[in-house]
């Protein structure tokens, strides 16, 4: 379903700006079960479920589970590269993305990471601490 004035009001927080995103040959649609769906020039796409990025293969190396994050990127980065059980643990090109569950960081193609912008794990670890909801 095609992005109109009105439905950009649900758009999801941080994610790429409607109109410059169409300039550069991208396409934005709403599915029908309220899922954002970015695809870019390139035909890389990334779907928003409420309101957080799902990063999937080619684009996802891998998922690991760190136990609760801390919000802090140097410690999650570090603790995800100790509890990965890939060789090596985290290759160059990739960036290490936090989950919005709080546990999960995922090493993603940062190229794809830095495109498809994005509310992410960090900021709702640091709400949660601050005792604030979302």
């Amino acid at each position: 379903m095609p992005v109109t004035n009105a439905r950009k009001k649900g758009k999801p927080l941080n994610s790429p700006d409607i109109d410059k995103w169409k300039k550069k040959g991208g396409r934005v649609e709403v599915l029908d079960n309220g899922t954002w769906r970015y695809t870019d020039w390139e035909g890389n796409v990334v779907d928003y479920v409420n309101g957080y990025p799902v990063f999937k293969e080619p684009h996802l190396r891998q998922s690991v589970n760190i136990g609760k994050q801390k919000g802090n990127h140097t410690t999650d980065y570090t603790n995800a590269i100790r509890k990965s059980e890939l060789d090596p643990p985290k290759i160059d090109g990739t960036t290490w993305h936090h989950h919005e569950d709080g546990m999960t960081m995922q090493e993603v193609n940062s190229d794809i990471h830095d495109r498809f912008t994005h509310r992410g794990g960090v900021s709702k670890t640091k709400k949660v601490a601050l005792g604030r909801k979302k």
